[in-house]
C-alpha cells in the first residue's frame, strides 16, 4: 500500500470527504487528491496533523515504523520524502576539515539513522499530545456539563418568565392556501386570551422577518459518493413587505379567529394583539422559515465545477467539463404538501456575466425523476483567463406551478495551480478551479 493509498484510507475511516480533511490541514481539496493519488506527498508538518487527526505515527503512515523494515520496497516519492524528514530533524552541522573525508561518510549514515528515529521520535511525541488532548478533552467535557446545567437552568427560567407573560390561554395558525404563481401564502390563525374582558377585540398580523431563502445542494464527489448536504443563502434581497392585519371575529369560548393572506416569503412572523380598555396586549403565534424555498424543486449536481481543473493547452486554457449526474428533488406545496415538479430545466455554464454553454434536460429524463443524466463532455478555450475569476453552474428551471427561476448548481473560482519563475518572469502552467462560497455577496449573473 502507497503513502496516498494509506491517507486516503484513514480519511475514509474517519468519515471525511477531501474538502472536509483540506479545510482541517488548511490545503486545497486538489492537494488532498494529488496526495491520495501519490502525485505528490504532503510536507512534514502535515503528515504530523495527519498523524494526530488519524491517531497513528508518523511512521504507519508512510509505511515504516520504528525497528520495522518497510512492507514494501520505499518509492522514489517516498524515499524523497524521507530524506526531507531527515533534513529536517538533522541539526546543522559543522564544516569539516578538508583532509578528512571520513566525517562525511558518518554524517550521511547518521542522517540516513535519523530518518527512522525521527519517525520513531514523532510517534513518541504523537503518542504524548494525544494523551494530553484525552486531558484537555475530559476538562472540555466537564465545563461543557456545567454549562450544560447553567443554561438547563437559565432556560427553566426563561419558560417560567415566558408562561407568565403569555397573553394567550391558547393559539395557533395552519396554512389554509397557497398560490404559487401569485406569490401570495394564506393562514388561518386562532387565539383564545387568558383573561377575557367584555368588548375585547384582536387583530392578526403578519409581518416580514428579513429573511432570505437558500439553495440546498449536495457535494458528491468523484466517485458519486454523497459527501455533505448544505442549505447556503443566496445573495439576493429578502422578500420584504408592507404588515398585512385582519380582524378577527370572536367565536365559541372566546376564540377568535380568522384567514390572512400575505406575500409568500422565506421568513414571516404571525403574531395577534388583544386590545381592551384602551390598553394593548401582543403575542407572537410562531415564525415560517424557508416557506417558499421548500416550495421550489431543487437540484444536486455531481461532476460539476467543483472537480475541474483548467490546464493549459497551446498556451490557451481549456475547460473540460464532463457530464453531470443531477438529483433531482420535488418541493412541496405548503397547504396540501402536494409534489411540486420541474417542467422544463436548462443547465448554464456562465464565465462571470456571459454564457459559455447552456443544455436543455430532456422530458424523459425529468419524467422519470431523481438522478439525470446530462451529457455535456465538451472543452472550452478560455481566451484572456484571469485568476480570480467567476464560474457558475445553474438549472434555469420552469416548474409544474408555473414558475420559473434559476438556482445556482456550484460555483468556483479561478486560482493558480502550477507557475515557475525564471529571470524574474512568472509563467502559469495550470489553473485550478476550486470551490467558491455560494454566499459571496456578488450576486449571481442572472439576478442582475
Amino acid at each position: 500500500m502507497t503513502l496516498g493509498e494509506r491517507i486516503q484510507e484513514c480519511r475514509k475511516n474517519a468519515g471525511l470527504s477531501q474538502e472536509a480533511l483540506g479545510e482541517t490541514l488548511g490545503v486545497t481539496r486538489q492537494s488532498i487528491s494529488k496526495w491520495e493519488s501519490d502525485g505528490a506527498i504532503p510536507e512534514l508538518d502535515k503528515l504530523i496533523a495527519m498523524s494526530k487527526l488519524f491517531h497513528i505515527s508518523v511512521g504507519a503512515l508512510l509505511g515504516v515504523e520504528e525497528g520495522q523494515a518497510p512492507d514494501r520496497e520505499l518509492t522514489q516519492r517516498e524515499l524523497a520524502a524521507l530524506s526531507a524528514i531527515a533534513e529536517k530533524l538533522t541539526p546543522p552541522a559543522p564544516e569539516p576539515p578538508r583532509k578528512k573525508r571520513w566525517p562525511r561518510a558518518v554524517a550521511a549514515l547518521a542522517a540516513l539513522a535519523l530518518v527512522f528515529w525521527g519517525v520513531g521520535f514523532s510517534s513518541r511525541m504523537s503518542s504524548l499530545e494525544n494523551r494530553l488532548q484525552n486531558v484537555q478533552y475530559n476538562m472540555n467535557n466537564i465545563d461543557s456539563n456545567v454549562s450544560r446545567q447553567i443554561s438547563s437552568i437559565a432556560g427553566q427560567v426563561k419558560d417560567i418568565l415566558d408562561e407568565q407573560n403569555k397573553v394567550t390561554a391558547d393559539m395557533g395558525y395552519e396554512v389554509a392556501a397557497a398560490d404559487l404563481a401569485a406569490g401570495t401564502v394564506t393562514f388561518r390563525l386562532w387565539a383564545i386570551p387568558r383573561t377575557h374582558q367584555e368588548g375585547m377585540t384582536a387583530q392578526f398580523t403578519a409581518s416580514p422577518t428579513g429573511e432570505a431563502g437558500g439553495y440546498r445542494y449536495t457535494v458528491i464527489d468523484a466517485a458519486g459518493e454523497q459527501q455533505a448536504a448544505q442549505l447556503t443563502h443566496s445573495d439576493r434581497e429578502a422578500v420584504t413587505f408592507d404588515p398585512v392585519t385582519v380582524q378577527a371575529t370572536e367565536g365559541e369560548g372566546h376564540r377568535y379567529e380568522a384567514t390572512l393572506t400575505c406575500p409568500l416569503a422565506d421568513g414571516i412572523s404571525l403574531s395577534v394583539t388583544f386590545r381592551s380598555g384602551g390598553e394593548s396586549q401582543n403575542q407572537v403565534l410562531g415564525r415560517e422559515t424557508d416557506l417558499a424555498l421548500w416550495t421550489m424543486p431543487q437540484f444536486y449536481v455531481g461532476g460539476g465545477l467543483f472537480f475541474a481543473d483548467i490546464p493549459v493547452k497551446q498556451e490557451v486554457p481549456t475547460l473540460t467539463l464532463h457530464s453531470l449526474d443531477v438529483h433531482v428533488e420535488p418541493g412541496y406545496h405548503p397547504a396540501d404538501k402536494t409534489e411540486i415538479l420541474p417542467t422544463a430545466v436548462t443547465i448554464h455554464l456562465w464565465r462571470g456575466e456571459e454564457v459559455l454553454w447552456s443544455q436543455a434536460v430532456a422530458q424523459k429524463e425529468l419524467a422519470a425523476g431523481g438522478h439525470v443524466d446530462v451529457p455535456c463532455d465538451i472543452q472550452l478555450p478560455l481566451q484572456n483567463l484571469k485568476v480570480g475569476e467567476r464560474f457558475y453552474l445553474s438549472a434555469q428551471v420552469t416548474d409544474s406551478a408555473g414558475r420559473q427561476y434559476e438556482q445556482c448548481l456550484d460555483e468556483g473560482v479561478v486560482e493558480v495551480g502550477r507557475s515557475s519563475t525564471m529571470n524574474g518572469v512568472t509563467t502559469i502552467h495550470e489553473y485550478d478551479l476550486t470551490s467558491a462560497n455560494m454566499d459571496s455577496g456578488e450576486g449571481y449573473p442572472w439576478e442582475k
